[in-house]
């Protein structure tokens, strides 16, 4: 894992850290489009080189009829991050029908095809860093159209309509609405986590220091006036 002048003990800390959590599950909807997005954001913000992150997708909609047109945008032109989307029976099940074989992303949109809007499918989009750049990131951005809508998760945006999205009238007006972040954001170190490791060390040394100056008062006010 690349380093940032941290120290060996609060790196190991903050891989405990992300280990221990969970990964995200972020429902977003439109009038008709519905995504389901899952990710680990703690290891998208701790990637080692060549070793691929996965990010679950499932795309819906409310009515039976026509198509949606899926892609993923990213804003990354370094070309430090490798990209692979394939279609699953399931959630991250049997994902064997490959959508985008893998590739080095840049800045800008890859359209990924089509799919029934009477289906609903997962989508798997692995992610791997191939470079060893500790400035590298990107955000990574899915989004589902059809139905005079887009729904997007994971960047900027995300949970907003597109240009082309619900107008103000009837149920569900005023676009998509995301239960949560969003959140697609793929730095090459930990530095998030060690961050807010830091930010508890920090909160820990001024109780600490609170408890101990509470003690000397309590024992100075003790003794006053002696023995009775």
């Amino acid at each position: 894992m690349i380093a940032v002048l941290l120290g060996v003990g609060l790196i190991g800390l903050s891989a405990s850290a992300a280990a221990a959590q969970a990964p995200v599950r972020e429902v977003i909807t439109g009038q008709v489009l519905r995504l389901v997005s899952v990710q680990d954001r703690d290891a998208m913000q701790s990637m080692d080189p060549g070793e691929p992150v996965a990010w679950d997708v499932q795309v819906s909609a409310s009515r039976s009829d026509g198509e949606i047109d899926l892609s993923l945008t990213s804003d990354e032109p370094d070309d430090a991050f490798r990209v692979q989307v394939s279609a699953c029976t399931g959630e991250g099940v049997d994902c064997g029908e490959q959508l985008l074989a893998p590739t080095v992303v840049h800045a800008g949109t890859i359209e990924l095809g089509t799919q029934p809007a009477a289906d609903a499918v997962w989508y798997r989009i692995s992610t791997e860093l191939v470079t060893p750049d500790p400035e590298a990131s990107t955000l990574l951005t899915f989004t589902a159209n059809g139905h005079g809508e887009d729904v997007s998760a994971g960047g900027p945006g995300a949970g907003e309509p597109g240009a082309g999205g619900p107008g103000a009238d009837g149920p569900g007006a005023g676009g998509p609405v995301s239960d949560g972040g969003s959140g697609a954001d793929l730095p090459s170190t930990g530095v998030v986590v060690s961050f807010l490791v830091l930010l508890v060390a920090g909160v820990l040394v001024l109780l600490g220091s609170a408890l101990r100056s509470a003690r000397r008062s309590g024992s100075r006010s003790g003794t006053v006036g002696g023995p009775s």
